[in-house]
């Protein structure tokens, strides 16, 4: 019994002497072995493990896989700080007033856009967290092409909280677990998505309006690509409604608070991609749109676009073109697409849209195709482009996904 207590002393006593060299000479601190993409793939930060959206990182790790240029900056040597938003965060972002609806909207999200805003995410160097003090503004890793030059830029508020673009809801982003050392950095796990300021000056406005839809969707990424070359540098004139097409397509309808020059909701004309696995705007027809200059894009895009505002280009005042029936009250004019009927873009008086009613099938399953041509000369049959999808609505007009582009 004696030997027992002995024992027991003598193991607290080597306890308190290790206790003690810690106090005076310092411990080391358990070894840190994990980059950064494998920490945020570990248990730790599962859903399945914590039972908490607000520090788990599963949706992130989802996106993350998709982008191997991402992926490298997380399995490279050079240090990064990360900051990962919370399967929460992405949640919150589904919420925003605007935001597609869809459960799976943001797998249906535009790749690029999405790829723009992790990268944003990503500092170069290793700050802890008690080194984000008050001011401190950060280069990401993400630079706009058709921004300036210098990178998008995060800033620490006074509180120590994150200002990402000034037009996002949540402008006071906090860190809800700071520290997380990887061999290549660290990661602070976020309370929400943060967008970079040029894609925020673009992105909020657009949501819920025809813009959002167009923008935001990986079905017309070719498309956004020619929008968003045409409208880099474009100087504007509000009295000559010279604006961006992103502007126009982003414009709220007239109201006696806030007028507009979109008197009462606009329709687009949208080629995507592809429809299933045949081409229709491809990368390459997009790249052959903006080789003919910023004044070319622009005027394809205006040819695709028709604006309820009173002009020469528009004699008949009217916006809004449906496939199916107007609403019973319609104070905005909405008009149905009728045979022969003549549709005039803001690309100006010399170009008209010909609307042709024929029996819906598989080719043009909404039973209306459309073209265009110069003058007021009919185009021929071969030249109408079948409205595949017709009245995707928005807050502020239509927007029909076509089979072709109107040239």
């Amino acid at each position: 019994m004696n030997r027992r207590l002995f024992s027991i002393a003598h193991y607290a006593a080597i306890v308190v002497l290790v206790a003690g060299l810690c106090v005076v000479g310092g411990c080391d601190e358990p070894e840190v072995q994990l980059d950064i993409k494998s920490l945020i793939e570990s248990a730790v930060f599962q859903q399945a493990t914590t039972n908490d959206a607000a520090t788990a990182l599963d949706t992130l790790v989802y996106y993350i896989n998709l982008y191997p240029d991402l992926e490298a900056l997380m399995t490279g040597s050079v240090a990064h700080t990360f900051f990962a938003p919370s399967n929460a965060a992405f949640q919150k972002l589904k919420t925003t007033t605007g935001f597609p609806t869809n459960p799976d909207a943001l797998k249906l999200l535009n790749k690029s856009m999405v790829a723009n805003v992790l990268k944003y995410h990503f500092s170069e160097g290793k700050k802890m967290r008690s080194e984000l003090t008050a001011g401190l503004v950060l280069d990401s890793k993400f630079t706009d092409p058709l921004a300036a030059t210098a990178p998008q830029k995060i800033t620490v508020n006074g509180d120590g909280t994150l200002k990402a673009s000034p037009l996002a809801a949540n402008v006071a982003i906090a860190i809800k677990i700071a520290d997380a050392e990887a061999t290549n950095g660290v990661v602070h796990v976020v309370e929400a998505v943060m967008v970079p300021p040029s894609t925020g000056e673009v992105l909020f406005p657009s949501l819920g309006q025809v813009a959002g839809g167009i923008i935001l969707t990986e079905s017309f990424s070719n498309l956004t690509r020619v929008l968003q070359y045409a409208d880099a540098g474009f100087v504007e004139d509000q009295v000559q409604l010279k604006l961006k097409v992103t502007n126009w397509l982003a414009m709220p309808t007239n109201t006696t608070a806030v007028p507009t020059a979109n008197l009462k909701g606009i329709t687009f004309f949208a080629p995507p991609n592809a429809a299933g696995t045949t081409p229709i705007f491809t990368k390459e027809k997009a790249d052959a749109v903006i080789a003919l200059g910023k004044e070319g894009a622009r005027n394809f895009l205006l040819n695709h676009l028709v604006v309820d505002t009173p002009s020469p280009n528009n004699p008949q005042e009217i916006g809004q073109y449906i496939v199916g029936t107007p609403p019973a009250s319609n104070p905005d004019m909405i008009t149905k697409f009728a045979q022969g009927q003549s549709i005039y873009p803001l690309r100006g008086t010399a170009k008209r849209i010909f609307v042709n009613i024929v029996q819906a099938s598989l080719t043009v399953p909404t039973g209306v195709e459309i073209s265009n041509a110069i003058d007021s000369t009919p185009p021929a049959p071969t030249s109408f482009k079948p409205i595949l999808l017709g009245d995707q609505k928005a807050k502020n007009g239509y927007y029909h996904v076509i089979r072709g582009a109107l040239e």
